[in-house]
């Protein structure tokens, strides 16, 4: 069995995985790829594995082959995509003479194929279309399924929805005062919210081809993008003061932290961090510190955004490396964080931080983010598509927003004063078909 480390939930959200072979009888692994690989499909002859990856620390996506024995020392995956287009979920052909995968090089994602030698990997022609009718094919990982002896594959073809919707909350007691209200619903995919200081405005990202900042009234209103570019604009974060909205970008090359102001004006990269790619900022609540991701090793580092100890054009020193994916929230009193556990991208896990001592406690196991409440006292978790809140003096929790199977919620924020809680509801449809190829 050849696995990865990493489950895929949007060829779009990614972290690191390796890829790792098993042998059914006796249970033993060995590894297969130490650089970045998912969603591996072993050729029909069981000669190599076709998987897709990031390419060093850029966001780009691509498919190569690797031998089913594994690489030899010197020796490096065989490239069958190379460019800018997402590139995923490839399968074979029952002959091993065409490697089929998802892709949106043709503007939206599809199916494409490409002629392979299956014993050495190299491809015998440029990629094709093999257009299927829908609009979007695919978008899930996992999503193209090859049968194994004809020339037939199932997949699924989305309707994508996303709701944004808004509960009033007692600030004594979190109870809700009415049920959610939807403040804006429609075809446009959001990932990541946050709402301003002053509670009047929420910033979230765009999913797609394309990965936009967008602000918009919290009485769901006035919709606007802040970048209009071909980059990954990701994870955006309010200063403070409200001032400007923090975020992270490939539009250097690797990625960096960016600001730009709520107009979509002035947009200023973070020159002072030390050279890395960095993921996810998050500024503590005094504006001081600064919690950054770091991809290549797995950690979330704290640094100082205005060092005055490090001399002109000297990076500062981290004051804190906790092993983890990135840091979602700061407590109130800037003293502790929470941050998401190394793992899969869905169900991660939670973990409770100390700053700047960095201890650190598995707060909720089975949850995709975390907030603190105002109070300081509790935190909000996305656990299962739903909201929980625990208390962190008895560790007790109860679900507050629940939300269906088919209809998750994926991201919360609360407002400054306690009073208002945000969320995304991916409220999408979707279809199997299966299609046959003459």
């Amino acid at each position: 069995i050849v696995y990865a480390d990493e489950e895929i939930t949007s060829p779009l959200l990614r972290s690191r995985s390796k890829l790792w072979a098993a042998n059914v009888a006796s249970g033993q692994k060995r590894p297969l790829l130490s650089m970045d690989g998912v969603e591996p499909a072993v050729s029909p002859h069981g000669l190599r594995v076709a998987f897709w990856g990031l390419r060093g620390d850029t966001a780009q996506r691509d498919i190569s082959t690797i031998p089913l024995a594994g690489l030899k020392d010197g020796e490096a995956p065989v490239p069958v995509t190379l460019d800018a287009a997402v590139d995923f979920s490839p399968f074979w052909s029952p002959d091993g003479k065409t490697l089929y995968f998802g892709s949106d090089r043709g503007g939206s994602f599809n199916l494409w194929r490409v002629p392979i030698d299956e014993k050495t990997g190299r491809t015998r022609g440029e990629p094709e279309p093999v257009t299927l009718p829908t609009t979007w094919a695919g978008i899930f990982p996992g999503s193209f399924r090859g049968a194994r002896s004809r020339s037939r594959i199932a997949f699924t073809a989305p309707a994508e929805l996303m709701a944004i919707e808004k509960l009033t909350l007692d600030p004594e007691n979190l109870a809700p005062g009415n049920p959610s209200t939807v403040l804006q619903r429609g075809s446009t995919m959001f990932l990541d919210l946050e709402v301003s200081p002053d509670g009047s405005t929420l910033v979230t990202r765009t999913q797609g081809a394309t990965e936009s900042l967008c602000a918009l009234a919290t009485d769901g209103t006035s919709l606007r993008q802040l970048t209009r570019d071909p980059f990954r604009n990701r994870s955006a974060r309010w200063a403070p003061d409200g001032q400007r909205v923090f975020f992270y970008s490939n539009r250097s090359g690797a990625y960096g932290v960016w600001t730009i102001k709520p107009d979509g004006s002035d947009m200023t990269r973070v020159s002072a961090l030390p050279d890395a790619s960095w993921a996810a900022p998050v500024p503590s609540p005094d504006g001081a510190l600064i919690a950054l991701g770091r991809p290549s090793t797995g950690h979330v580092v704290v640094l100082p955004l205005a060092p005055a100890a490090a001399g002109a054009g000297e990076a500062p020193a981290p004051l804190l490396e906790i092993e983890g994916k990135w840091a979602w929230d700061w407590s109130p009193d800037g003293r502790q964080m929470l941050v998401s556990r190394r793992g899969a991208v869905s169900a991660s896990g939670v973990l409770l931080c100390g700053v700047p001592g960095g201890q650190c406690e598995l707060l909720a196991p089975n949850a995709e983010q975390g907030r603190f409440f105002p109070d300081g006292r509790h935190v909000g978790t996305v656990e299962r598509g739903e909201i929980h809140v625990l208390d962190l003096a008895t560790r007790a929790s109860c679900v507050l927003v629940a939300a269906k199977a088919d209809a998750p919620i994926t991201r919360f924020c609360i407002s400054r004063d306690g009073r208002a809680l945000y969320f995304l509801h991916d409220v999408s449809e979707g279809d199997i078909w299966v299609a046959t190829f003459p």
